[in-house]
């Protein structure tokens, strides 16, 4: 059964704050955009710290970067962070009760298109640190809490998933080969259902938000053109500045799917995962009502 709750009635915002000390070494920690884990940053002593409020990191908390939570900045802190420290930007939550809350199911959860939408929604403003997430806001939201054995499996087999595809990525050349065939398998999976075909139209629609060099680029911190984006695998493999642009380009927000009609053939497509701008060789395409995932496999297939 899945329950709809209240963040702020399952969760308690831990506040242990350190007072730094004259000759001893600190760590502060840092959390990247997307769910992508927590990083270390170089060590710092009291002096450097300043005034600044720090407090203290513990394996097991649930983090939220204030200030990036609508890119998903989210993380699970690990037995790794043990006695490090993170800013009052940083967000430290425990379970209320044991058991009752698995907090790597909240992180992927408020990594998800659904979550996402919520931390957007909570953390008004234009672009980057004017968009903040406050206390009163996360604790607010609702979220599906299935019954504890539930949430442990899903985030366990989401978990196995990410590993798996993160392996293929990152892995030999045949994970690498497997990869590119990744979405003709699943287009011809799809195409085994017979289901009747539809216009691109019916799915999605193509979104032309034109960008000339001295326009405010908003929300957009990255530029991905053709050239960042892998032919048949649906992979990003690299990003651009958004400054000192020649040209028009084209502004895409998470859950777009370009896709390049130069050289179609190549499929160079991608679901988008943040905001920024591409070239005006892609089409920006936004979904309907069917989900970004269904345009992104579909745009990939080899039969596109």
């Amino acid at each position: 059964m899945t329950d709809e709750v209240r963040v702020g009635d399952v969760l308690d915002l831990q506040r242990r704050r350190v007072l730094p000390e004259q000759g001893e070494s600190y760590r502060e920690i840092g959390l990247r955009s997307f769910g992508k884990g927590v990083f270390h940053k170089k060590p710092t002593t009291a002096s450097e710290l300043g005034t600044k409020k720090v407090f203290r990191i513990e394996p097991g908390d649930f983090l939220i970067s204030n200030v990036f939570a609508w890119e998903g900045a989210v993380a699970v802190a690990s037995e790794g962070e043990r006695g490090l420290i993170g800013s009052h930007r940083f967000m430290t939550w425990t379970p209320k009760r044991p058991g009752e809350v698995d907090v790597d199911y909240l992180r992927h959860y408020f990594g998800s298109d659904a979550g996402l939408a919520q931390l957007r929604r909570a953390s008004p403003g234009s672009a980057g640190r004017n968009r903040t997430l406050g206390i009163a806001a996360f604790e607010n939201l609702v979220v599906p809490l299935p019954d504890p054995p539930e949430q442990r499996q899903i985030a366990v087999s989401l978990d196995r998933l990410d590993n798996h595809l993160t392996s293929l990525t990152t892995g030999n050349a045949s994970g690498r080969q497997a990869l590119t065939l990744m979405p003709r398998v699943l287009g011809q999976q799809l195409d085994s259902f017979n289901w009747p075909t539809v216009p691109v139209s019916d799915l999605c629609a193509v979104v032309s938000d034109v960008v000339q060099p001295k326009d405010d680029v908003g929300a957009a911190t990255e530029f991905v053109g053709l050239e960042f984006l892998q032919g048949h695998t649906g992979q990003r493999i690299g990003s651009g500045p958004t400054t000192n642009r020649t040209g028009r380009k084209l502004r895409f927000s998470p859950g777009d799917v370009l896709y390049g009609y130069l050289r179609p053939y190549q499929h160079k497509v991608w679901a988008a995962d943040r905001p920024g701008l591409c070239s005006v060789e892609q089409y920006v395409l936004r979904s309907k009502e069917s989900s970004r995932n269904c345009c992104h496999w579909r745009c990939g297939a080899a039969r596109f």
